[in-house]
């Protein structure tokens, strides 16, 4: 879990790292070993970011549909 991971690297000072996640498709995964806060910090807001913004494009999508032709008379 990204999020424990980049938590408990805040809480100890990075006593947990370095650690690796597992990236890609199942098929063809990539591990990566995040060793320095930086990294992980950026990965980790990078992550987040994409989250949000992929969220926000999905809310502005429905918004957009007209629900009016589902609508029974």
């Amino acid at each position: 879990n990204y999020k424990t991971a980049y938590d408990l690297a805040l809480q100890t000072g990075g006593e947990n790292l370095p650690v690796t996640f597992k990236l890609g498709e199942e098929d063809n995964p990539t591990f990566y070993e995040f060793a320095s806060m930086q990294q992980l910090q950026e990965f980790y807001t990078g992550a987040v970011k994409h989250i949000q913004e992929t969220q926000k494009e999905g809310w502005e999508l429905k918004k957009a549909i007209d629900w009016s032709v589902y609508t029974l008379e």
